[in-house]
């Protein structure tokens, strides 16, 4: 994780005029998460093996069978996570702070060009 030094950035959304936005400091996630950690959750091995359900996953899992398979042939170990809701993305900041003790979350879309053009 790197820390995000916070400030005022012009933030423009579509077609509209940018607007002066002020960003708290916060983390960011130095590479994106890998289906290494993803798979961990999803295929629910932190679990007893007695208690996996991949048919009917837990309310706090994504569905397990996607229509094709979710890395689209770009591979899996090692690259980072694709094809994935944003809802499934939050049940694995959720998960992720439940394992760890630390709080995680998606940044916002603010957050994230601010990111983006501070590491420029």
């Amino acid at each position: 994780m790197l820390p995000i030094k916070g400030g005022c950035f012009l933030f423009a959304v579509g077609k509209a005029a940018p607007k002066k936005v002020e960003i708290k400091s916060f983390w960011m996630a130095k590479t994106e998460c890998t289906w290494d950690l993803y798979y961990v959750f999803w295929y629910q091995d932190d679990l007893p093996r007695n208690q996996r359900n991949l048919r009917v996953p837990p309310p706090e899992r994504p569905d397990f069978f996607p229509l094709e398979h979710p890395d689209r042939g770009f591979g899996g170990l090692g690259f980072p996570v694709i094809s994935t809701t944003p809802h499934a993305a939050e049940m694995y900041c959720r998960w992720l702070s439940q394992q760890t003790g630390r709080k995680y979350r998606l940044p916002t879309e603010a957050e994230w060009e601010y990111a983006c053009q501070r590491r420029r």
